[in-house]
C-alpha cells in the first residue's frame, strides 16, 4: 500500500474505533490534511483494492458518504442477527447440533 494509501487507511480505521462511527470524506481530510478530492481518489482506490466498504452511499444534499475498513464492516455484519427465514434452510440435524452447543454453553 502506498504512503498516501495507508495514511487515509489508518484515518479511517482510527475514526472507527476511535468515535465509534464511520468516517466521511471530510472527517478523512480533516485527518490527513489531504485535499478533499486527493481523499476521494484515494479512498476509491482503496474500496477497488477491497480494503475499504462503502458503508452508505448519499442520498443527495444533507448526507455523504461513509466508509469503514473492509474487516470491520465484516465483522459488523456477523455480529448482527439472522432474519428468522434462514430456519428454514437449516437441516433438522443442524438445528439439534446447535441446540446442543447452546445447552452446553449455558
Amino acid at each position: 500500500m502506498y504512503k498516501e494509501e495507508s495514511e487515509i487507511y489508518w484515518a479511517i480505521e482510527d475514526h472507527v474505533a476511535d468515535n465509534h462511527e464511520f468516517c466521511t470524506i471530510k472527517e478523512i481530510a480533516n485527518e490527513t490534511g489531504f485535499s478533499r478530492r486527493k481523499c476521494e481518489k484515494i479512498v476509491q482506490e482503496l474500496i477497488n483494492k477491497d480494503q475499504i466498504d462503502l458503508a452508505y452511499k448519499s442520498r443527495g444534499r444533507g448526507s455523504a458518504n461513509i466508509y469503514i475498513p473492509k474487516y470491520m464492516m465484516t465483522e459488523l455484519l456477523r455480529t448482527q442477527r439472522k432474519p428468522r427465514w434462514l430456519n428454514s434452510y437449516v437441516s433438522e440435524e443442524k438445528r439439534t447440533y446447535l441446540g446442543l452447543v447452546k445447552q452446553l454453553c449455558l
